[in-house]
């Protein structure tokens, strides 16, 4: 089966990917992780914590680890329930997406409307089913959650919940970012 889109596409086929890992007496052999969402960013402080280095403050505020569930796949404490991926054009989110379970909501502002996918049942994601009123409740959250973990927009005062560092479980706004790290620039 042929995944949608193409590499940097805010659908699966731009960004979906295995990831196999190996280390030779420390990982369980033959085993598969395949139930819980692991982003590029959270190998950082996975890696740190098999390692034994201690993240710095100032590094991998959006890193999670999945170094215990590596160990055992009944380790699944602080694993992410949702993923975000989002693509950019002339430093303007052009799309974003997040992951929870088997549903993906994709925010398309070069199209200019949302799409919403059932992942188990249709992994190409052909099938919008954004307009079924039985699933308002979880595009609600879903939007919600987006807004959360995605790159700071200039409209909004949420706030953002540190997951890493010494300054983890610190609520901090989008304008720390702008004054400590310059994540948001547009």
């Amino acid at each position: 089966r042929y995944l949608r889109g193409h590499k940097g596409a805010i659908y699966e086929g731009g960004h979906r990917v295995p990831l196999v890992m190996r280390y030779d007496g420390v990982f369980p052999r033959g085993e598969r992780r395949h139930d819980h969402f692991v982003g590029l960013n959270d190998i950082y402080a996975t890696l740190a914590e098999i390692v034994g280095v201690t993240v710095p403050d100032t590094s991998a505020q959006d890193s999670v680890s999945f170094a215990k569930y590596i160990q055992s796949e009944n380790n699944t404490m602080g694993l992410r329930e949702y993923v975000g991926t989002w693509t950019f054009k002339h430093n303007t989110v052009a799309a974003e997406a997040i992951r929870r379970k088997n549903f993906k909501l994709v925010r398309n502002y070069a199209k200019g409307h949302d799409e919403l996918y059932d992942m188990e049942k249709d992994v190409q994601e052909t099938r919008n089913i954004i307009g079924n009123p039985q699933l308002k409740d979880i595009v609600e959250q879903m939007n919600k959650e987006l807004r959360q973990i995605g790159p700071c927009p200039i409209d909004t005062d949420d706030t953002v919940l540190l997951q890493n560092g010494g300054r983890a479980g610190r609520v901090v706004t989008c304008e720390w970012f702008r004054a400590n790290r310059d994540r948001c620039q547009w």
